[in-house]
């Protein structure tokens, strides 16, 4: 605060003097002006012009608002210089770090050699011992394998001695119980032959038999089913023409003075029943009975389908009666 109130001071006696100086100024401007023409006044004239706070702190504001920006550009730098030095400073932390960490990995990398030579070194010791009491082991353990194996060669010896007089003796038993076994067996086995040929035939009888009732019975299915086939299509057939009938009938008018009450007609007709051609083959009326009739089938076609188309026939014969 002190060292403001001097630049203050400072400033505002510097701009007084320059008001002062610029009053004198003014007042000796008249006088000069009238010496130059010639003429002396009889009074001096004084002239005066105030002047505002505002020019007077003008400058005062300018030269503090030019040391504000240079205090803000010095302050400015002073920052970024340290915003620089502490980056400088974490760059280096982190050098520094990652050699430590470095250096640490080499050392753990070396320990881990050192203890694997080790490691490997005493694995080694223990094999050799462990190999020198294997030897050892495998030493006394042909020993013993060989006062066994001779104690073993003697008693094998002696039992192979005793095991030949024994097979001996088995063996003529076993020749004379094969040879009974033998002769069993062969009857045992001519015994089940023949037994197999009886049954063999017996089942081969019998197999017959079932083949000629299957046979038989399948014969019979058969002409059940081809008569209720036959039957079906009789009774599908009888249906057909007498729809047929009965649509020509529908369809015939009487002539007037006729006579006729049966009349045997055969029809031509497409497989959707359209009537091609129509003959009466015998009727019992007259001419104009027989062409009614025949009219009568050709405005009924086209004729019904049968309900099978087994039973279409192209040509189809039926009586017609009024």
């Amino acid at each position: 605060m002190d060292a403001r109130r001097e630049r203050w001071l400072a400033l505002g006696g510097a701009t007084l003097l320059h008001v002062l100086l610029l009053v004198l100024f003014t007042l000796e401007l008249p006088e000069r002006e009238a010496e130059q023409a010639g003429a002396i006044p009889s009074e001096p004239v004084i002239q005066a012009r105030a002047v505002t706070e505002e020019e007077v702190m003008a400058p005062m504001r300018a030269r503090e608002a030019a040391e504000e920006a240079e205090r803000q550009r010095i302050a400015a730098e002073r920052r970024a210089a340290a915003e620089r030095r502490r980056a400088e400073e974490q760059r280096r932390a982190e050098e520094q770090r990652r050699q430590a960490e470095a250096q640490a990995q080499r050392e753990a990398e070396a320990a881990k050699r050192q203890a694997d030579a080790r490691r490997v070194e005493q694995e080694a010791r223990r094999q050799a011992e462990a190999d020198v009491q294997r030897q050892a082991e495998q030493e006394a353990r042909r020993q013993a394998e060989a006062d066994a194996r001779r104690k073993a060669e003697e008693e094998a010896r002696r039992q192979a001695e005793a095991d030949a007089r024994r097979k001996a003796e088995e063996e003529a038993q076993r020749k004379a119980e094969a040879e009974a076994r033998r002769r069993a067996e062969a009857e045992a086995q001519r015994k089940a032959e023949e037994e197999a040929r009886r049954q063999a035939e017996e089942q081969a009888r019998r197999e017959a038999m079932l083949r000629e009732q299957l046979a038989a019975e399948e014969q019979r299915l058969q002409e059940e089913a081809r008569q209720r086939r036959m039957s079906e299509l009789e009774r599908l057939q009888n249906a057909y023409v007498a729809q047929i009938r009965d649509q020509v009938r529908r369809n015939w008018l009487r002539p007037d003075g006729s006579r006729g009450t049966l009349c045997q007609v055969v029809i031509q007709q497409l497989p959707d029943g359209e009537v091609v051609d129509v003959r009466a083959l015998q009727c019992d009326g007259d001419a104009a009975f027989q062409r009614s009739v025949e009219n009568a089938v050709y405005r009924a076609s086209p004729l019904p389908l049968p309900a099978d188309r087994e039973l279409f026939s192209r040509e189809i014969q039926f009586n017609f009666r009024p």
